[in-house]
């Protein structure tokens, strides 16, 4: 059940795909709603989202500071 809803939050596609403001929307939502699980699942996919964002940023600015 609490992917259903995660997937009613996030809306269509993926969740790589969504912004920041956008998941943390749901998260506001999900525990407006009661939903403590979903929103710690979506914290999760937050932090992962931010972890991975903030890695591919770090590599093109090595990359870019290397030429």
């Amino acid at each position: 059940m609490t992917w259903e809803y995660i997937a009613r939050l996030l809306g269509p596609g993926l969740h790589w795909g969504k912004s920041q403001q956008e998941i943390q929307a749901a998260i506001e939502r999900a525990m407006s709603e009661g939903k403590h699980d979903a929103a710690a699942h979506l914290e999760i996919i937050l932090a992962r989202r931010n972890r991975v964002m903030f890695e591919k940023d770090s590599r093109v600015h090595k990359s870019s500071s290397m030429s």
